[in-house]
């Protein structure tokens, strides 16, 4: 049986808050597993898969602050510097 961490623990494991952890979960970041109508626990390796994915099996997401293969960054015309 896998190791199911509280709300609480994996956010002092990813030092984020735990209404962040909630919002992982929300986005589909991290895989909750319910306990009960209010109650959600979190696999640890799940939550490990966040700090290194390369190491991983699980989905990579990617934010829209990470720039698309191809892409290019805004730059001014002028200088050629990015802005």
């Amino acid at each position: 049986m896998p190791e199911l961490l509280t709300p609480t623990e994996v956010a002092q494991l990813l030092r984020i808050t735990p209404r962040t952890v909630n919002r992982y979960a929300v986005d589909g970041r991290l895989q909750r597993v319910k306990i009960g109508e209010r109650l959600s626990r979190y696999r640890r390796e799940d939550v490990l898969a966040l700090i290194d994915p390369e190491n991983s099996d699980a989905p990579v997401h990617q934010t829209e602050a990470t720039p698309k293969p191809g892409s290019q960054l805004p730059c001014n015309s002028l200088t050629g510097r990015r802005t």
